[in-house]
């Protein structure tokens, strides 16, 4: 394949993107982290705003306006993203309308080991939850259009190995972002990038999914290098992005790779998948 897929637009021009767990990690304000993101050229940040039941206490950044704003002022697009279970649709999908709210500019759910096994109409009740939350944010004028909310999905960069119902959740998506983890899964993995980014993309094809596929890729343990980086964004796709932020358990080494990565524009042609 290639980017984008075939009679597709690709959606927004295009950016990279690095992902937030929770500030408090990075042992920076919102603030600080974006004037750095900025100074890099980093097109978006994912910040985490609901785990389960949207609240705002647990996490503020749902519901403070300023969060996102602070990195649109700098050029840096806000999305949100959670981290979801089976049940309880409707009060996990309302995290989506109040980040509509807040001012954020599209939204990653995220599923995993609890969706393995799930079934077919469990995990399309969630994702068809998160489509009405994102049509009440248009009727309530929060958004003009759903292109203004794209709702996108991560999950397993090895689906195949997993018994999760990509078929329940393609109609639903503007697009995947497959936790490819390659320093994660081994040297041979950070060398070889591309190949495994196209295994990754044939498998969710072959498991039904239609719509565009940009990958994550792990730098959390400091241990692939920027030139495997650059070398795994160039096949990732236009949206590809970073987990996670420096700070914590992920060594503060991490940022002088990222400054060495060549954040954009994003690239106009992309090294396409065989």
């Amino acid at each position: 394949s290639h980017w984008p897929e075939s009679g597709e637009t690709p959606d927004r021009s295009g950016a990279y993107g690095v992902w937030l767990w929770f500030i408090e990690g990075t042992g920076m304000t919102h603030t600080q982290l974006a004037d750095r993101l900025a100074e890099m050229g980093v097109g978006r940040v994912y910040i985490k705003v609901a785990d389960d039941q949207m609240s705002c206490t647990s996490w503020p950044e749902l519901c403070d306006p300023a969060v996102p704003n602070i990195y649109r002022s700098r050029g840096v697009e806000p999305w949100a993203w959670s981290y979801n279970y089976p049940g309880s649709e409707y009060g996990q999908s309302t995290a989506l309308y109040r980040a509509a709210q807040s001012g954020y500019e599209g939204y990653v759910i995220d599923i995993e080991i609890e969706f393995d096994g799930a079934g077919h109409d469990q995990t399309e009740s969630l994702f068809s939850a998160f489509t009405q939350a994102r049509t009440d944010a248009i009727s309530a004028g929060l958004i003009r259009h759903h292109s203004d909310m794209p709702i996108y999905v991560t999950t397993w960069g090895n689906p195949r190995d997993h018994t999760l119902s990509i078929g329940a959740i393609d109609p639903w998506v503007d697009a995947y972002m497959p936790q490819t983890y390659l320093a994660v899964w081994g040297a041979s993995f950070m060398s070889d990038g591309p190949r495994w980014i196209c295994e990754g993309t044939a498998d969710y094809r072959a498991l039904g999914a239609t719509k565009p596929i940009y990958h994550i890729i792990s730098t959390e343990y400091g241990e692939i290098s920027p030139s495997q980086l650059n070398t795994a964004l160039l096949t990732a796709g236009p949206n590809a992005s970073l987990w996670r932020f420096p700070g914590g358990s992920t060594p503060s080494t991490i940022w002088e790779d990222w400054r060495a990565i060549d954040w954009g524009p994003t690239p106009a042609s992309f090294t396409p998948c065989e």
